[in-house]
């Protein structure tokens, strides 16, 4: 088998040049499955399913164009445009091709080679690319932006930052060491004559190009300290690497890879149940209300609203399981289950629940960690949402005490009567969903706290939603893989508190505490002086 001979103009720019063994060449390709094309004198851009028109080219200007997006040096493409001894004709032929290569700019890969070994690749994602390499001293302190990491793609190492708007492809490995090294900060002119892998004018110049591409940055200012880099102070500063990641990356602006429901695992793995296959061991039935009001003077949406708050103390005794039971059921219960619809562009099952979940998928699943539940065993239990009943899962005391633990120490103050650990199905968001998978199950988790608030307050109960926990911990206390069904919130639940207690938690802020200041019908919230009460025998609020 034979291999296709190469491009005419890649060949080209491949050809040895008196400086090709110390200097940076760049050269411009389409992306694979994009080209130029000629007829009636006008130049199209095609794929394989679309064409749109460029304007107007002669066959040199077409050819010239033709050869510059396949890797020919711009200088020699622009050079082919002035053989003709009509220098009017030559110049408009210039100005054209500048249009054209400008109109191109925001779709052109950019490879950066030396002595024709290509060191990196760089193609626009969003806005536009950098137009020629940062203005940087030798003097200059410089560094690996805090933003940059490293990752495999497709078989090739990829340089990403929530501040580039490029692709950046390293595509020989001396860059690779080079970015590594430049993870201290230090003069430009230092970092270049401490790497030996590239000549010092070539490495000087990609160095000047990745910082362009905003994945070296260089320092505002000397300090007594050392170097002052812009992204380590001001805004910046306030966010971490892997925030701004997930946030870059999570939204549309910053890169243009496929986005939201792209069903990209459709026909090669099949989608998850609606309903997570059940966990064995002991089970416990719940209590199931019957009514769809709590009470028939239960508080009105509005004054639930208003009165929700955190509540971190507790009464003299723990909720029952009776209590609990409504409680789950009236949050997280599965109501119902349907589909697959491939004509509704739901090619999966989906549930439906009290709280609402992106794409109708019900990815969490709620654990509770029964520490003071009156007529429920101190243990982890699966709640089955679709049974209604509580599954045991570990009733080993150290864990249980280290779930509660954990709860607390982000919490403060008095120990749960019950935590409940929310976890996630991962593949049921990330089988549809392409970088907004986790995102989403993140809104899923903020839209159950909320439910679980408000109903925790129209029963009377003590809710408090957790900042974190721990991950590794409650996946040996329910014995998954993390990586298939991971915790991703957790909520404190327990029984009011009494008298000054309960005072104390609902009258935290009042218009006598000097640094207390009223917005928006602050008065409003005073509901919660009768909203929050302690149920009675009947144990309605």
């Amino acid at each position: 088998m034979t291999s296709a001979p190469p491009h005419p103009a890649a060949a080209e720019s491949q050809a040895p040049h008196p400086a090709a063994a110390t200097t940076l060449t760049l050269r411009h390709t389409l992306p694979d499955g994009v080209t130029l094309a000629a007829a009636d004198g006008r130049l199209f851009l095609r794929t394989d399913t679309a064409s749109a028109p460029l304007g107007s080219a002669d066959p040199v200007l077409a050819e010239a164009m033709t050869r510059f997006a396949s890797g020919l040096d711009r200088t020699a493409a622009e050079e082919s445009l002035l053989d003709d001894p009509d220098p009017v004709l030559c110049a408009h032929r210039l100005a054209r091709f500048n249009r054209l290569a400008g109109a191109l700019s925001g779709l052109l890969r950019r490879h950066f080679d030396l002595g024709g070994t290509e060191l990196i690749q760089a193609a626009p994602m969003t806005g536009a690319a950098p137009a020629a390499p940062a203005d940087l001293a030798d003097s200059t302190p410089i560094r690996l932006s805090r933003a940059a990491f490293l990752h495999a793609v497709g078989g090739r190492t990829v340089v990403d930052s929530a501040f580039t708007t490029s692709a950046v492809v390293l595509t020989d490995p001396r860059v690779t060491a080079l970015l590594g090294a430049l993870a201290t900060a230090a003069p430009l002119a230092r970092h270049v004559a401490d790497q030996s892998l590239l000549p010092e004018p070539a490495a000087r110049d990609l160095v000047r190009w990745l910082a362009a591409y905003g994945l070296v940055v260089a320092a505002d200012e000397e300090e007594s300290g050392g170097a002052r880099f812009a992204e380590d102070t001001g805004v910046l500063g306030q966010w971490s690497p892997v925030d701004l990641l997930m946030h870059t990356r999570s939204r549309l602006g910053w890169q243009n890879t496929p986005y939201g429901a792209t069903f990209r695992l459709l026909g090669e793995v099949e989608p998850q149940p609606a309903v997570r296959p059940p966990h064995t061991g002991r089970t416990v039935a719940l209590y199931r209300p019957a009514e769809l009001r709590l009470a028939p003077d239960e508080p009105r949406f509005s004054e639930i609203l208003e009165a929700r708050q955190s509540i971190r103390s507790y009464g003299p005794a723990g909720p029952t399981v009776r209590r609990l039971g409504e409680f789950l059921f009236r949050t997280a219960r599965t109501r119902a289950r349907f589909g697959p619809y491939p004509e509704r562009q739901m090619p999966y099952e989906a549930a439906d629940r009290p709280s609402p979940s992106g794409g109708g998928s019900q990815d969490l699943e709620v654990y509770v960690t029964a520490h003071r539940v009156e007529g429920l065993e101190r243990a982890v239990y699966h709640y089955d949402a679709w049974r209604h009943v509580l599954v045991e899962v570990c009733a080993e005391a150290a864990t249980v005490d280290a779930m509660l633990a954990a709860a607390t120490l982000s919490k403060g103050g008095e120990t749960p009567d019950a935590v409940l650990t929310v976890t996630s199905r991962f593949s049921r968001l990330a089988w549809k969903y392409e970088r907004i998978a986790y995102a989403t199950t993140l809104r899923n988790v903020g839209a159950l706290y909320q439910t679980f608030y408000l109903v925790a307050t129209a029963m009377g109960l003590a809710p408090c939603g957790l900042g974190g926990g721990d991950s590794a911990l409650v996946a040996r206390a329910i014995g998954v893989d993390p990586f298939e069904e991971g915790a991703v919130g957790d909520f404190a639940l327990g029984s009011l508190p009494t008298g000054a207690l309960l005072d104390a938690e609902r009258d935290r802020a009042t218009s006598g505490d000097p640094r207390w200041q009223g917005g928006q019908a602050p008065e409003w919230c005073q509901v919660r002086r009768t909203v929050i009460a302690a149920p009675d025998a009947s144990g309605t609020a």
